[in-house]
């Protein structure tokens, strides 16, 4: 399960990184606006990924956990400097390995083994992006 929503915020985020650089610093070998478009579709995957969590989790906490990182994720794309955006990356991917750590957790419960299997999505997320 925390495998789901780690991948689908790390593909969002690729993402969203990719059209920040497609905006403001390397010549666009694609339309901005088509990796814009592509992001809503990684946005939707993560929201979704994010919902099952919360379905398998009495946490609350991990649920805003979860809400909080995806807002953050967002706003990648509107970093105004590289600096920025680097800053942006780092604290981005720091979230995310925590609220995977926590998910795991909360899934496991104290046996180290899942207690629930997540369901697959239909297409990856990865594929979408290229």
């Amino acid at each position: 399960m925390e495998s789901v929503i780690a991948g689908a915020l790390v593909d969002y985020r690729r993402c969203l990184i990719h059209l920040w650089f497609r905006l403001h610093e390397s010549p666009p070998p694609e339309d901005p606006d088509e990796v814009r478009i592509r992001s809503y579709d990684l946005r939707t995957r993560a929201r979704e990924s994010l919902f099952r969590v919360q379905t398998l989790t009495a946490d609350e906490g991990l649920g805003r956990e979860g809400s909080r990182l995806l807002d953050v994720v967002s706003e990648l794309h509107k970093a105004e400097s590289r600096g920025e955006l680097d800053e942006g990356r780092v604290r981005t991917r720091e979230g995310m390995a925590g609220l995977v750590r926590e998910a795991g957790r909360q899934l496991r419960g104290g046996s180290g083994r899942a207690r629930h299997r997540a369901p697959r999505l239909r297409r990856s997320a990865r594929q979408v992006i290229r």
